[in-house]
This record gives structure tokens, sequence and C-alpha cells, in this order.
């Protein structure tokens, strides 16, 4: 036990308490330093809390259209404070269970905030403002991220605020502006429709969803404006203010339209929490325009090579699953166990309605890249278990090499979307080709058969198309 590496983690969200976990599994000896809750913006401030009020809005959506499933249900409504207290309930569970986590490995948690003082040393100050030093063999850096509002934006928590405070909203705003049409700015444009908000998207980008399979953006805007909200994009924000007389928040843009409603959800995306955590004392090295935030090698290794940096502090692709996967490269790299990390098959997920997902090259990247391409479109409404589930609005896009069959990329747009995503990340992260997959048997009925009509449709053996 004398030869025992120390790890030191400053950060608990999903990339550092599963680097945590992993590193106490390879035996190192683990300190996790968290200032505030575990489970880190994600569970705290993100993933979690917006997926439980988006499950809870489309529960809403499906008793309001029970009599089409043959149940009778009177007095229909919500209840937006439990909806919101039923969040916080799913927030505690979770972070009980990353508690537990930490607990069975043996992993101490320190709770404070972190400062580096060289590359094997760390400041600590306590919530009661007492400091102490803690030293290691290994350091990862695992701080996340904040929103990024803009200095011009008087954001007042109140009616002017982040994606935090629109989780702490004790009342539904009779109107919202969303500045950011992302994926975050649409889930919230979701959550607040279908409970009655009148609901406007700015975007600055020309579309929505930026980034996305231009398909799935047509299809997302088109639902958008169906249920009535409004989406304005290629429009660029100059100005937001707060009048008291009215108690509206109006927003300038620079075409000279003004727009104005009882909220502003400012959804910007989200900065690399860098700044005063001792970056510059112990040399660590930032992205020179590629990205925001520390600069790492394909092991998650900063330029001092005792201290990794892993998730959105990195600036390199701020989800999740990304984090946890970087956390566990990171600490196989300093055990040994050496694999890199690899960023083209990262499957992205949208949990709005309609719920989207997609993995691997957009067509418009797969034109830009191959010579020829092949692909699909097939519909939900071509399968028996969509009509079932009451859920036929969507599609499944498949996209491979047209010589060799290679998957490049799948996009598919509709119920479960998420879920659905997992076995095209499979296919697309092996490499594998229409031909491999062509012969494999899906269950009947369920909506893993549209995913193999995509496959076998590029095939030329379209069956439901």
């Amino acid at each position: 036990m004398a030869n025992t590496k120390s790890l030191v983690i400053i950060g608990s969200g999903p990339g550092g308490y599963v680097a945590a976990v992993r590193a106490a599994q390879l035996g190192l000896k683990v300190t996790v330093i968290e200032k505030n809750g575990l489970g880190g913006v994600c569970l705290q401030h993100g993933c979690i809390p917006t997926k439980s009020i988006l499950h809870s809005a489309r529960v809403y959506n499906t008793v309001r259209n029970a009599s089409s499933y043959g149940i009778n249900c009177s007095e229909i409504g919500f209840d937006f404070y439990t909806i919101m207290k039923r969040k916080d309930d799913m927030v505690a569970l979770n972070e009980k269970g990353i508690a537990n986590l930490i607990e069975k490995h043996k992993i101490k948690i320190i709770r404070g905030e972190a400062r580096l003082l060289s590359p094997n040393r760390i400041e600590i100050t306590a919530q009661n403002g007492l400091t102490s030093e803690i030293d290691a063999d290994y350091i990862i850096i695992a701080t996340g991220s904040s929103s990024t509002i803009p200095s011009f934006i008087p954001a007042d928590r109140e009616r002017i605020f982040d994606s935090e405070g629109a989780l702490l909203l004790q009342s539904l705003p009779e109107s919202l502006i969303i500045l950011g049409g992302g994926v975050l700015g649409c889930e919230f444009a979701s959550f607040f429709n279908a409970l009655g908000s009148e609901v406007t998207i700015v975007e600055q980008l020309q579309t929505i969803l930026p980034g996305w399979d231009q398909d799935i953006c047509r299809t997302v805007a088109s639902s958008f404006r169906k249920r009535g909200i409004i989406v304005k994009t290629g429009a660029r924000v100059v100005d937001v203010q707060s009048t008291n007389e009215s108690g509206d928040v109006t927003v300038s843009l620079e075409s000279g339209e003004k727009v104005s409603a009882k909220c502003c959800l400012v959804a910007f995306g989200r900065t690399p929490n860098i700044e005063n955590i001792g970056l510059e004392i112990a040399g660590i090295k930032l992205w020179n325009g590629k990205f925001r935030g520390i600069q790492v090698n394909e092991f998650l290794q900063t330029n001092v090579p005792s201290i990794y940096a892993i998730g959105d502090v990195t600036g390199i692709r701020q989800l999740a699953h990304v984090a946890s996967h970087q956390g566990i490269t990171a600490v196989e790299h300093m055990c040994g166990k050496a694999t890199p990390m690899i960023y083209d098959e990262i499957p992205d997920c949208y949990y709005g309605e309609p719920e989207c997902a997609s993995i691997g090259l957009t067509e418009q990247e797969a034109l830009e890249s191959k010579n020829e391409i092949a692909k699909s479109k097939i519909f939900y409404r071509s399968f028996g278990i969509t009509h079932v589930l009451g859920e036929t609005d969507g599609f499944v896009k498949v996209i491979a090499e047209k010589e060799s069959g290679k998957v490049l990329g799948v996009h598919i747009c509709g119920h479960d979307a998420p879920v659905m995503i997992s076995e095209a990340s499979v296919i697309v992260a092996n490499g594998l080709t229409v031909d491999d997959i062509g012969e494999v048997i899906h269950p009947h009925p369920t909506l893993g058969e549209i995913l193999m009509e995509g496959i076998q449709a590029v095939r030329g053996m379209n069956i439901h198309g």
C-alpha cells in the first residue's frame, strides 16, 4: 500500500465521479473536492432536472389525449409546483445514489473550493473560510461550465435568467422569450409551450438546432410553429431590457424589431469554469482558438503531465456521456491502460417534442467528405407499433458510403429517438456496413424495426417505405 498512487479530482459531475469510481477500481487512493452538490451541473441543473420536467409535460400531453386510447379522464390539469418538486426529488434521489457509490468505493469527499498551487498540490477553501492543502500524484480538473450570459444582458434571476433560474421558477410564466435555439433552448421551449406559455425562440443562426442534420432541424421547426411557438432565426440580439412599469422584458434585434414577454431565458451556451482555479500557477495551457477551455491530448492529459482535465472544462464536447468517458480514459491512461478518446462517433440527443437523436455525419457533412453516398429516410407511420403508441410522426434517416456500404450517420426524429440511437451508435462507432446489419433480425412490433428498415432501404430492400 505504500506505493499506492493518489488522485485528487476537482468536481463531482458526470466526469468527476465516474473517474473517481474507475480510479478506485484500479487501486488508486482517490479524493474528490466538490464545492456544490454531488453530480455537478448535469445532475443539479442540467440533464436530470430538465428531463424530469419534460417527462411531466409529456405525461400531461398523453393524459389530455387519453380519450384516443379509450381512457376517460376528467378535470385534466397540472400543478406547476408539484412538477418542480418532483424535479427536485429526482435530483435528490440521484445525488444519494452518487454518494452511495462514492462510499462503496471508499472515495474521500472534501467539501470546498479548490485551487491549484503546483502540479501536485491543491489548496482547499472550506465554506467557513478555513483553508487547507492536499498533495496528490495526479490531479483531474473536472470543474464543468457555467451559462454564457453576455454583459449587456441584465440577468436578475426573476424575469431574466439562465437555465438554472428557469428550474427555480415557482409559477408558470405567461409568456417567455428564449435566447438561443440550441438543444437547451428548444427543450425549454417544448416544456413551457406544452404547459401553455407563449414562447418565442430567438436564434442568431439560420436554423434552430444548429449542427444537426437539416431534415431534423426543419421537422422540429415545423412542429414548433404548428404548436404556436414563434421561431425567429437569423436574428441577432443587441439589447435586453426589463421594464418595471409594464413588467415586461423587451429584446431588441439587430433588424430593429423588438420582442416582449413576461420573462426571458438566456440559452446562449456554456463557458468552461477555468477562472480562479490556479491554472496559471500550475502552468496549464488553454486552447488557442480551436476550443474554449483547457488544452488536453487524446488521453485528456494537459501540458503538465500530472494534471488531466475532463468534461465541459475542456470545451471539446459539452455532453455528460462524453465527460464520463473522458474520465475513464484519463484514469486508465495514468494507470498505463492507454486508449485514446475518439470524438467522431458521439451521439447527440434532444428530449423535447418531437424527440431527436443523431450519430455520425449529417447528410451535408457526408456529401462534403465523400464522393458518393447512399441514403434512406423511413417514416414512423409505416409501422404498426407507432399507431399502437399513438406516435406516428417521425422518421429514421440512414447515410452510408455508396461503394462500401459503411454506415456514416443515423438521424432519428420521433418517439424514443434517444433510446433508439444506442443501436445506431454501436453500428457507426464500429464502422459496420449495411450488409453487416442487414441480416440481424429485429423483434416485431418495436420501434427498432424502423432503423432496421432504414438499413435495408440503403441495401435496396425497402419493404415499408
